[in-house]
Formats: C-alpha cells, sequence, structure tokens
C-alpha cells in the first residue's frame, strides 16, 4: 500500500510521520507462530505470555489517567509528540529513546515544510509586501511574484 498523495490527504500526512523501512529477513515470521504445528514451540509460548502480561498490563491500569506535560512544541508538532511522551514519561529508559527519534522525525518534517511550494510562495509574497505601491493598490502582479519565486529557489524552474 503507498502513501496517500499530498493533493487526496494532505491533513492526514500533516498528522502522522513518515516512517521509512528496509526488507529485512527475519530469523521468525509471527504469522507462521500463530499456527501450532509443534515446531518453535519455546517462541510461541514466549508470544502468547508477552501478549497475556500486556493484557493484564491493560486490565490494571484502565482507570489511570495519564499526567499532562509541559512542551516546548505546539501545534501539530505537540498533537505528534505529545501522546507518546506522556504515555513514556514514567519510563527513562524508554523516553531516553524516545526523544531523539521523535526529534529527528519533527526535524525531517519541518524539513519538508520548509522546502515546499507553500513555504517559498509566502516567503516571496513577504519579500513584496514592502516593494506593493498603496496607490496602484495593494497588489502584486504575477510577473513579480514569479521573478521572486525564481530568485528564492535554489534550482532552476519553468514559471
Amino acid at each position: 500500500m503507498s502513501i496517500p498523495g499530498l493533493r487526496t490527504a494532505k491533513g492526514l500526512r500533516d498528522r502522522s510521520f513518515e516512517i521509512l523501512c528496509l526488507v529485512g529477513k527475519p530469523q521468525h515470521n509471527i504469522k507462521e507462530q500463530v499456527l501450532f504445528d509443534g515446531s518453535n514451540e519455546q517462541l510461541r509460548n514466549e508470544l502468547e505470555k508477552t501478549r497475556k502480561l500486556s493484557f493484564a498490563v491493560r486490565m490494571l491500569r484502565h482507570k489511570f489517567t495519564i499526567k499532562d506535560v509541559n512542551l516546548n512544541i505546539f501545534n501539530r508538532e505537540a498533537q505528534l509528540a505529545k501522546p507518546l511522551i506522556r504515555l513514556f514519561q514514567d519510563s527513562p529508559g524508554v523516553l531516553a529513546e524516545l526523544l531523539p527519534a521523535l526529534s529527528k522525525c519533527l526535524d525531517a518534517k519541518r524539513k519538508v515544510k520548509s522546502t515546499s511550494l507553500e513555504a517559498t510562495l509566502y516567503t516571496a509574497i513577504r519579500n513584496l509586501i514592502p516593494a506593493v505601491n498603496p496607490e496602484n493598490g495593494l497588489t502584486i502582479d504575477n510577473h513579480s511574484m514569479a521573478e521572486e519565486v525564481k530568485e528564492i529557489f535554489p534550482c532552476p524552474i519553468m514559471l
């Protein structure tokens, strides 16, 4: 399954991280362990034990509320990162691995946004606003906009 295009699912892609995956050859396939054929019984028992333990923890903690945390990120970035940070705030080992990973993902999203067409158009308009002549009306013509975008983009584009 591929990721929906930016035109059709911009909101969805804004609210999620894209995680790049590589093809590998795992030692065991969990789907094959579900079918009990007698082989790898120890691995199957370990999987069942983990499943039962996680269910027991869920049952014991279902009424507890998760404390809020104060972060130095806001808006969409907070919507993405805050739930995970809140969930693992009492687990220093997990948090030590989680925070750098979240930071890397947020930096990647910031980089994509800063090089987007919308960011370039915003910069171009912001640069052209001081040059707008109030006597002719508060307008920016297409030619000056195209020239400004050409100056901002690091590579040549056709407009």
